[in-house]
C-alpha cells in the first residue's frame, strides 16, 4: 500500500511541470472577478500562493506528509485571512473547497 502511495506521488510531482509563478499566477487570476481582490490584494495573495506552492513542491512523502501540507495550508490560510474582508475570505473558501465554479455570488 505504502509503495503503490509513493509511486502515485511521484508520478504526480513528475508530471507537473507548470512553472510556480504561473500555477500561482492561473489560481489568482481564477479568484480575482469571483472574489472580487483590489490590485494590492492581488500581488499579496500572489506571494501567498507562490510561497505556499514552493514549500509544499519541496516535502517529500514520509509518514508526516499529511501532516506538513496541513500545516502550511494552515499558514497560508491565516496570511490569507489577513488580506481579505470577511465576505472575500467566505467567497474564497467556497471556492477554495470547489463548492462553486466561476460563478460570482452575490450576497
Amino acid at each position: 500500500m505504502i509503495s503503490l502511495c509513493a509511486v502515485f506521488y511521484s508520478s504526480c510531482a513528475t508530471s507537473q511541470k507548470v512553472p510556480i509563478a504561473a500555477e500561482a499566477q492561473e489560481k489568482v487570476n481564477k479568484m480575482k472577478p469571483l472574489v472580487k481582490l483590489t490590485d494590492k490584494q492581488v500581488e499579496k495573495m500572489l506571494l501567498i500562493e507562490k510561497e505556499f506552492l514552493t514549500e509544499s513542491k519541496k516535502l517529500t512523502y514520509s509518514p508526516t506528509y499529511n501532516a506538513k501540507l496541513t500545516s502550511l495550508n494552515d499558514k497560508r490560510i491565516e496570511k490569507i485571512k489577513g488580506i481579505l474582508s470577511r465576505d472575500q475570505f467566505i467567497t474564497f473558501g467556497i471556492m477554495e473547497n470547489k463548492k462553486i465554479k466561476d460563478v460570482p455570488l452575490r450576497f
